[in-house]
Order: C-alpha cells, then structure tokens, then sequence
C-alpha cells in the first residue's frame, strides 16, 4: 500500500472552521479488501466519502479523514488485510500557505545573515526532495542550482514565524517560487504544458505549483506572491495587472476556493537594466498598486523602502521585515476578528491654492494610515512630471504632511503657468528613488503614478 497524495510524514494539514482537519487522501493497495483507519490515542476522528477503483491488481481509493483538531503530532495507520500496512508519522493539523513568485520570495538574503530559528512546528515541502520537514532557509531549491548558493533568505519563514507566534498554530510552507521567472512562465493557460526557462524546457510553473499543493492535499490557509522584475524590463509591463487578474481568478478556481486570500509585494528599487526601462518599472508598481482595487481578497504591501544586497534583491534583514508586513496584511484578509487596517493605499489627488508666493499645491490623501504619515528626515519621494515635455518642468519644493494627507508645494522651472495644463504626479518615480514616509505604525506609503492632474486652479 501507500498514499499517493494528501498525507506524508511531517506534513501539515490545512484546519477548517472548527479549527480541524478534513483532509482529502489518495493511495493504492494490491488485491482488494477493506480499508481501515486509525489515529494513535485519538477515539473522535471519521473516514467519510470512501471510494474505491478495482483496476486489474490495484485497488485505488480516496477518503477524506476529518476531526483531528489543531495540534498534534498525529500518527496515522492505513491498513488492509492483515499485512499490508502504512503509517504516516509526526503530522501537524494548522495553516498552510503557498510561497510564489520570482528570486525575492524563492530566497535571496545572504544566508549569513540568516536570523531565524527553525522549529518543529513550521513545516515545509521541499520542491527538491518532494518531502515536508522543518522549515529552514533556503526554503526552494530547485534541481541544478547551486546548492551552495550563498543567497537563501526570503520573506516565507519570517511570515510563517510571526503566524505561529500569534495564533500557536502549527504552519506548513508549499515554497513554488523561481528566480527569474516572468508572468508568461507563470500562465495558467500554460499549466499543462512545457515552457522554455532560459534556454531549459520545464513544466510551466503555475502546474508545477497547482500540482504540490493538490500533492498536499489541495487546501491551503492563502498565499503571499512577489514578481514583476522580470515583467517590468519591457513592453510587458503594460499586460501585468491582466495577467495578475487572469492568475489569482484561477488559481481561485482550480483549487475551488474563491475567496483564497492572497497578499502581493510590490517592486522596490532596481540598481540596473535596458536603457530607458524604468517607465515599465513604474508600470508594473503601479498595476501591483491598483490590483487591491480591481480583486476582493487581495492586498499589497509596499517595499520601496526595503534594504538591497545588490541591485534588486532585499538583505536578509529586510526579508524579515517582509515577512511581518506579509503577515499583518494577511491578517486583515483571513481573520475576521483582527483590528488592524490594511497596508495604505493612495486614494485621491487634487490641485488647490496655495498661499503667497506659491503658484499651486496639490494636495494628496491617502486611506488605511494608522494616526498620521510622518517622514524619517525631510519628506520625500514625491515627483511631478509634465506629460511629453521636459521632466524638471514643475519642481516639488516643499513637502508638508497632515494628519493622512500631503501637501506638495510646486513651483514652475520656466515661470509659466497655464490653466488646464496636464501633469503626471508620481511617488517612487524612476528606479532608484528616496522615499521615506510612513505612518505611525511604520507601514510606508506605497509606489504610484502617474495620476494625471489639471491645473484647474491659479492665484
């Protein structure tokens, strides 16, 4: 006998609503014969929804095994007949979570500077292995790579860490993501199919994703996801926010869990790339930054102010603070008694009168700011480009913040307004921007632009 998906050693099945298992299991066995279950020491656990397939010599079954509550370790015994025998040892009842995206979430913090304490109630299932154990970083690795890769550390342990220490639940991990990985290599319409990988035919890794977590039994707490870079060089950019809509819609359906709660990270800075690519950079920010409008269950957070260890990757420090702005978003998604906002999100510009001597102000609001947005130093990050004509046309001079609100003071480089002039406003323009405003939770503003804006208004 042996099961073939749902339940391995050291796994961590996903808690329902009365906070216990109800696990969807598949095996075969040799010959016929009646199936029975048992739990070590637990008497109020039920095998429901049995079905069995006779297939010349090979019986194949499925059962859904529910009761278990959260906790354990459980020790499970299947048998058959008298001999034929398996037992499925050290399994955990808590929250499961599937870790995708590109290099950040796959794990790129210096493993030297790695922080985190494996233990033996956060799990993960190894891509590499196909076996769950402790969690411990690097989290993914992939046939081929460098096993000695000094880089290894990725927001996924930080994130589960602060779930077990709040909620005492156990946490189990499905890392899918892949460095370097671009939407297309991420399609659902591709889930069946090869995709060339610079140069290397692999299966399209949004199937390699659905086929662990079905492996793991098919039900999962939610899902954190950071990508973009590799979307965000190019023209591509402009399809990323159809692509991410298309993406969490099926993963939603494939896995029959509409309501999937899934938390994205926005891009941060990027130190290098094709001349003239951070227009696509912005693009792809900016479509991250509009996705928790267009799709319920979905939030962003914000990195822009994130430590780099090179051009694009976050420190290991940074990856940690990650992890916690994972984990509070995430919160507010999947707990219905949490008392804590959402990560902010722009909410409007307009331009107004300024006092004497100055031209225009534009006056920009901001939802979901814990007490009031605050700068660490002098405010920055705030930009105003003027459509198709020179970049240094308007120059932000003065940034004041109020309460939820900031209040760009502008002035004109060629000392020549005119009413009904257009102009972009951007926070985190370009790819190497300085920004440093947050509220008094120390949640910063996230990336925008361009919001289109019309000197409507002169003194």
């Amino acid at each position: 006998m042996q099961i073939t998906s749902g339940l391995f050693d050291k796994m961590v099945l996903q808690r329902n609503g009365k906070n216990e298992c109800n696990a969807l299991i598949k095996g075969e066995f040799f010959g016929s014969g009646n199936l029975t279950v048992k739990v070590a020491g637990q008497n109020d656990f039920k095998v429901k929804n049995e079905k069995y397939d006779f297939d010349g010599d090979i019986t194949h079954f499925k059962l859904t095994l529910s009761g278990l509550p959260v906790g354990g370790p459980y020790t499970i015994t299947f048998k058959v007949g008298e001999y034929d025998t398996v037992t499925v040892s050290d399994v955990l009842v808590g929250d499961v979570w599937i870790l995708a995206g590109q290099s950040n979430m796959q794990g790129a913090g210096l493993l030297k500077n790695d922080t985190s304490v494996p233990i033996n109630t956060i799990r993960s299932f190894s891509n590499l292995s196909g076996t769950w154990d402790i969690a411990k970083n690097p989290l993914t690795q992939w046939e081929g790579e460098d096993l000695n890769n000094p880089m290894g550390v990725g927001p996924g342990l930080s994130f589960a860490t602060e779930m077990f220490d709040y909620y005492g639940v156990p946490q189990g991990l499905i890392p899918c993501a892949r460095g370097g990985s671009s939407m297309d290599q991420w399609s659902p319409d591709k889930k069946d199919e090869t995709i060339d990988f610079y140069g290397e035919t692999l299966p399209g890794f949004y199937g390699n994703m659905l086929r662990r977590v079905l492996l793991a039994g098919g039900k999962v707490a939610g899902m954190i996801w950071h990508q973009g870079c590799n979307d965000a060089y190019s023209k591509l950019a402009n399809f990323y926010f159809d692509k991410m809509v298309n993406f969490i819609a099926s993963i939603r359906e494939d896995l029959h869990s509409p309501k999937l709660p899934v938390v994205i990270g926005q891009l941060s800075r990027s130190g290098g790339g094709p001349f003239g690519y951070s227009i696509f950079w912005n693009t792809v920010q900016d479509a991250q930054r509009r996705l928790p409008y267009e799709i319920k269950k979905l939030l962003m957070v914000p990195t822009i102010d994130l430590e780099l260890d090179d051009g694009v990757h976050y420190s290991s420090k940074a990856q940690n603070v990650l992890g916690k702005r994972y984990f509070n978003a995430m919160r507010v998604l999947f707990d219905k008694s949490c008392n804590l906002t959402p990560p902010i999100q722009f909410k409007e510009a307009k331009v107004i009168k300024g006092d004497f001597g100055d031209r225009f102000v534009v006056e920009v609001s901001f939802k979901h700011v814990n007490g009031s947005l605050h700068a660490k130093g002098y405010p920055s990050g705030f930009d105003i480009n003027y459509g198709d004509g020179p970049l240094d046309k308007y120059r932000v001079y003065k940034i004041d913040l109020k309460g939820k609100k900031a209040f760009l003071f502008v002035g004109d480089e060629y000392g020549i307004f005119e009413k009904g002039e257009t102009m972009d406003l951007h926070y985190g323009y370009s790819i190497w921007p300085y920004c440093n405003i947050y509220d008094e939770s120390d949640n910063p503003i996230p990336v925008f632009g361009p919001i289109k804006l019309q000197i409507n208004i002169l003194n």
